[in-house]
């Protein structure tokens, strides 16, 4: 059913959303969902998986304090091209890490997991990876401190940064996007939207309409 006019959520009004359920066998009772929220939140009781994976692409012009110019090349690793993983999750870390490193096994990408938000800016000032996919919730120092510093300092300000977090409130969305975010994944994701933003960013993978 369509949203109430002025209810209809920020990320509905300004995104594309997707959701994907996977047949566990469990039955559901009650009438049809509306909201990815309602339907996060039934299948965590129920046992159920649920992804509805959410993507923000900021355009160049709406990211604020970015240099002009094109980003540096990242620090190649024999030849590879350079994702560091930031999340406090380990378990997290290991699963980005095998999703990718199987539909990346013939573009040679490798990766850098850091499970930390105080070790990460001086990882990523030492590596300079081609791209930084960054949680928001970390104890000590949080996503948006180590983006601060990533965008605050020259040889990190100009690399691509993607947030992916559990959170995805407007007001959220909109300070990563005047912090130089290039895009904004939403946990729990789908596989196929990371990897299809790193061949978008780094392969030159061409966006579907």
């Amino acid at each position: 059913k369509p949203w109430p006019e002025g209810e209809k959520p920020f990320w509905l009004r300004e995104l594309a959303a997707k959701s994907e359920f996977m047949v566990t066998g469990k039955e559901l009772d009650g009438e049809s969902l509306e909201s990815d929220d309602l339907a996060r939140n039934i299948a965590d009781c129920e046992g159920l998986y649920y992804s509805g994976a959410l993507e923000i692409s900021f355009a160049a012009s709406e990211r604020e304090g970015m240099s002009q110019s094109e980003a540096a090349p990242g620090t190649l690793l024999g030849g590879k091209k350079v994702v560091m993983l930031v999340d406090d999750n380990d378990a997290t870390l290991g699963l980005l890490q095998t999703i990718l490193r199987t539909e990346f096994l013939d573009e040679e990408l490798d990766f850098i997991p850091c499970n930390s938000g105080m070790k990460a800016f001086e990882l990523a000032l030492e590596k300079h990876p081609d791209m930084i996919i960054l949680d928001l919730m970390m104890p000590e120092k949080s996503g948006f401190e180590v983006l601060e510093d990533l965008k605050k300092t020259p040889q990190t300000r100009d690399i691509p940064v993607v947030i992916l977090s559990v959170i995805y409130d407007e007001e959220s969305v909109n300070k990563a996007r005047k912090m130089g975010v290039e895009r904004y994944l939403v946990k729990p994701f789908v596989p196929y939207d990371i990897s299809k933003v790193i061949r978008e960013m780094l392969f030159g993978a061409t966006r579907a309409e």
